[in-house]
């Protein structure tokens, strides 16, 4: 397993990672950014930087490869020095080395020792599994067919509610009307007593107020009512009609 791995684990949890007589690697929170040429979305993440003055063995390093490769500390500081002097004997004989998922170092005369950063592993643990999104830019001409493309809903003008709300009074008036002549219809014929037995209702007030009545008033019967009948004997000239009684109808209880 090359150093460099071992690297970029230490990266995910750590801010600094320095490699003993070489230099240190800082990693640094980036923001999510777009991209105006691609319309790319990047998720947030860590960039990675170098600073060639931090040398000193701060043991980081060397206990992250005696845990991993279970090998003695000795023995794991002597693997960080055999991968510096590669390093260096790279950057000696071609001006390049790189540490690969990491990124290049370059040595230029007069500038030092330049690194740049090419890893596409996202270091920022809170932004795991988060994908590069990419959004199509909408044109203006889009939007307007999109627009136009959109079914109007139907809207109801202020003289069409009128009428409406006219038919529906009108009916409402017809309903009231029509149930209060049907009611004061019922209402004579029942005191005329013109209505069958099967349509007499009686109030509930006249059952309470007969309910009411001594058993004296009850019993008594009223006076008759008289009704008039004329003679039907052929020839009868100036006779006075004849009264016959009619018994009144009781209230039924």
């Amino acid at each position: 397993m090359p150093i460099s791995n071992h690297i970029l684990s230490l990266l995910r949890d750590h801010d600094c990672v320095i490699i003993p007589g070489f230099g240190g690697l800082i990693a640094d929170y980036a923001p999510a950014r777009i991209h105006p040429v691609r319309h790319t979305l990047t998720p947030p993440t860590k960039t990675v930087a170098f600073n060639g003055a931090l040398t000193r063995n701060d043991g980081l390093l060397v206990d992250a490869l005696s845990h991993a490769l279970h090998v003695p500390a000795s023995e794991a500081r002597q693997m960080v020095r055999n991968a510096v002097a590669n390093l260096q004997a790279e950057l000696e004989s071609a001006q390049r080395t790189e540490l690969p998922g990491i990124g290049v170092f370059r040595r230029a005369a007069g500038r030092g020792l330049e690194f740049e950063y090419t890893g596409t592993q996202n270091l920022l643990s809170a932004s795991y599994g988060l994908p590069e999104l990419v959004s199509r830019p909408v044109r203006a001409t889009d939007a307007l067919l999109a627009r136009e493309r959109q079914p109007t809903a139907p809207q109801l003008t202020v003289a069409g509610r009128s009428r409406r709300a006219a038919r529906v009074f009108n009916v409402a008036a017809a309903t009231v009307l029509t149930g209060l002549m049907l009611s004061a219809g019922y209402l004579f014929a029942l005191r005329l007593g013109h209505l069958p037995d099967s349509f007499r209702a009686v109030p509930a007030s006249w059952v309470a107020q007969e309910q009411k009545m001594p058993p004296a008033l009850l019993n008594r019967n009223p006076e008759p009512r008289s009704r008039l009948r004329w003679p039907t004997m052929a020839g009868a000239k100036n006779s006075c009609p004849t009264v016959q009684p009619i018994q009144p109808n009781r209230l039924p209880l």
